[in-house]
């Protein structure tokens, strides 16, 4: 590190090769996230070769790097505990704020529903049982193709092209758009 202080650049590129192991290793004891991991892991790296007169010369250059990866993780697992917080908070606020336009919209709903309904039985058997696969059935595409022998191309657009007719049936019978 004392050589890196001195401004010596392959002793920086030595200093990342044998110690970028050891330091994901003790991230890595923090932090689940193996990309995370990374990302500091290169912060720390960036850090270390733009201010390398914070390291005291006689000191353990290891514990002085790890202090500084418990610091950046610890850092980092409080931005995210922040940011989940946040969300959890912004997310009971929309409900709130919405909760009073979604009654009424809950009555048009059980109408939009009988609708949709009265639409569907007027598709053919086949596209019904391609919406029950997907939608009622919750059937992933790749596995809809499979059991049809279509490709999840196919099984992709052919859906696409049924929801545009249960949309234009939706406008034709509510006179609105779906």
């Amino acid at each position: 590190m004392v050589q890196v202080q001195s401004g010596d650049d392959a002793a920086a590129e030595d200093l990342v090769r044998l110690t970028g192991g050891w330091l994901r290793m003790c991230l890595l004891a923090y932090i689940d996230d193996p990309a995370l991991v990374d990302d500091l892991r290169q912060e720390l790296f960036i850090d270390l070769i733009e201010h390398p007169h914070d390291y005291t010369p006689g000191t353990q250059f290891g514990a002085y790097l790890k202090t500084k990866a418990r610091y950046a993780a610890l850092t980092a697992i409080r931005a995210q505990q922040r940011r989940h917080v946040a969300t959890q908070r912004y997310t009971a606020h929309l409900r709130y704020e919405l909760a009073g336009s979604l009654s009424d919209e809950m009555v048009n709903s059980r109408d939009r529903t009988e609708h949709l309904r009265r639409c569907r039985d007027h598709l053919s058997g086949s596209a019904n049982d391609l919406l029950r696969l997907r939608y009622d059935e919750r059937m992933p595409v790749h596995t809809i193709s499979d059991r049809l022998g279509r490709s999840p191309d196919w099984v992709r657009s052919t859906l696409h092209r049924i929801r545009l007719e249960l949309a234009r049936c939706l406008q034709r019978t509510l006179g609105v758009e779906a």
